[in-house]
């Protein structure tokens, strides 16, 4: 029977418990500061021993399961690692670790004390950035190779060609070049390439061959993200680590690469069985694992003073979420690394708000706070964004106009997405909404005659779409929220309807849906004519914004209420 090694739990310093699952990912996600590079730290230390626990920040405790009889470990440590004489006994190497027999037996064997202790590393890999950038530097050859355990990534690749040839082709579908390990000479080398002389007999090396190797670029020289990313594809593809914690995959990486790194990730951690650990600053990785083949759980962590919050999203629900369209291609899942995110109606209001917070902040107003403006793609689809945000434990909040008052059912399902009481909400809605609907915008006929022929002076004009766009307009009927649009919470009639109003606004506020007593967008710099992004162009390239001090008041709130 062979052995087993998993991460059954850990628990956060808020002591918020995550069950992990066995053969699958479990990402850590979360505001700059939060505690994601930490966590993993501190799962290693753990399970190291007692002391090493006891300085742990972020998390409380780790529990894990280790399975198999003491037979089973001993055959497991002679398959894995490499035995090397060393005085009276001799030591067992992996991957640049060491333990003598009798610690890694006794460790193995007291593993129900919640400790591993020195077996921990060759149990558990931990890759971190610096550990990948220097992974692809010259490496000696010494001793029998083909009688030892490898001991280095790369001379797992020297020993089975077939592994080097589905590591060339990773390279080659990411950067466009294939890779070469360098087999002429004393040391292993990877280098980009393919060599210009034919490969000569096992047997029967050319001096042709060598140089034609030797001329080739080494990986170790190339950018920081190449190296970086074929360092996690070696480490992943020949690794046969039970658990698996990566930190920062996708630094240094372009965008379609982080997606691609993700999935290959999930895929070649599946392959192995490993269960995988990983902490991380960016969506497109993200959504690279969740198109992936292995189970991903999301973890989001929060910081308050010495504690760390944490949100976990299961794997089921996670699927769920990423396939929403919506979500998906949008930038929703952004905020997953912010503070807070603002949820508006259009991308035209999350740049206003963003122009209006960039003024505010330059003009000392506050400090920079870590939010981000995201647009929902409409007002009936705002409380889709804002629930989903919530439910991965993100600060979501609505910003909207003054006409969302207007459309009874979208208001409702966004204020339940913000936790808010629909029944008071309704009550309130009701009081102000029937005057302002009864509101008519009165048009004599005798003024729409007169205008109509100032519009078309004579049948012998032809129709065009400017015409077209104005005799419609001249005919609209209008009742009292065309005003509200416009004029908001000034356009309400008086008393009873105007303090009800007032009254749901505040309410409204204080569970985070925050709507426009000035109206809609543009009413923020009524100077300026236009609708929509061209109205917003024109303002910030006319810096309108800076003077907008009802938007700076309502930017306000936003980010800071």
């Amino acid at each position: 029977m062979a052995i087993d090694f998993s991460i059954s739990s850990i628990t956060f310093s808020d002591g918020t418990r995550v069950t992990t699952p066995r053969k699958g990912v479990t990402v850590i996600v979360g505001p700059n500061n939060s505690g994601k590079t930490a966590s993993l730290k501190d799962l290693v230390a753990n399970i190291d021993h007692e002391t090493a626990k006891k300085q742990s920040r972020v998390l409380k405790d780790v529990a894990f399961d280790a399975v198999g009889e003491f037979d089973d470990f001993r055959q497991w440590m002679a398959k894995f690692s490499h035995e090397e004489p060393g005085g009276r006994e001799v030591t067992y190497r992996r991957m640049g670790h060491q333990v003598h027999p009798a610690m890694a037996e006794a460790a193995w064997l007291n593993s129900g004390s919640g400790y591993m202790g020195a077996l921990k590393d060759f149990l558990t890999m931990y890759a971190d950035v610096d550990q990948r950038a220097h992974l692809f530097g010259p490496q000696g050859i010494t001793g029998d190779i083909w009688d030892m355990t490898p001991n280095t990534p790369i001379h797992y690749l020297y020993l089975d060609g077939d592994l080097e040839e589905e590591f060339s082709r990773i390279c080659e579908l990411t950067f466009g070049q294939p890779l070469t390990l360098q087999r002429l000479g004393a040391q292993f080398l990877v280098r980009v390439g393919v060599p210009s002389a034919d490969v000569p007999p096992l047997n029967r090396p050319t001096k042709g061959y060598a140089e034609a190797e030797k001329a080739l670029p080494p990986l170790q020289e190339q950018g920081h993200g190449m190296r970086s990313y074929m360092a996690l594809a070696l480490l992943l593809l020949v690794q046969s680590y039970h658990v698996v914690l990566i930190d920062e995959p996708e630094a240094f990486l372009h965008p379609p690469q982080r997606r691609e790194l993700g999935r290959l990730m999930g895929e070649l951690a599946s392959r192995r069985e490993s269960q995988l650990f990983v902490s991380t600053h960016d969506t497109e990785f993200l959504w690279g694992l969740l198109d992936g083949p292995s189970d991903v759980s999301v973890v989001r962590l929060t910081r308050d003073g010495k504690i760390n919050h944490a949100k976990e999203i299961g794997a089921e629900e996670a699927k769920t979420l990423w396939t929403d369209p919506l979500l998906r291609y949008s930038r929703v899942f952004d905020g997953l690394f912010y503070d807070r995110v603002v949820v508006a109606e259009s991308d035209a209001d999350c740049r206003f708000f963003a122009a209006v917070l960039d003024y505010l902040v330059e003009s000392d107003s506050f400090g920079r706070p870590d939010v981000l403006f995201v647009p929902a793609g409409g007002k009936d689809r705002m409380h889709v964004a804002v629930s989903a945000l919530r439910r991965v434990g993100v600060d979501a909040v609505a910003a909207a106009d003054f006409d969302m008052l207007r459309d009874e059912q979208s208001l409702r399902r966004l204020v339940l997405s913000v936790g808010g009481d629909w029944d008071s909400s309704a009550a309130l809605r009701k009081r102000f909404a029937d005057a302002i609907s009864s509101k008519k915008m009165a048009k004599p006929i005798s003024g729409l005659r007169a205008h109509l022929d100032t519009l078309i002076p004579s049948d012998a004009v032809n129709l065009d779409r400017a015409m077209s766009k104005a005799v419609t307009e001249l005919f609209a009927f209008r009742d009292g929220w065309d005003e509200a649009k416009r004029a908001g919470l000034g356009s309400v009639p008086s008393g009873d309807a105007y303090q009800s109003c007032r009254l749901l606004l505040d309410e409204l506020s204080k569970v985070g849906l925050f709507i426009s007593p000035f109206g809609e967008l543009e009413s923020f710099v009524r100077d300026e004519g236009g609708h929509g992004p061209k109205w917003v162009s024109a303002v910030l390239a006319k810096g309108s914004h800076k003077q907008a001090r009802e938007a700076h008041d309502f930017v306000r709130m936003l980010v800071l209420g």
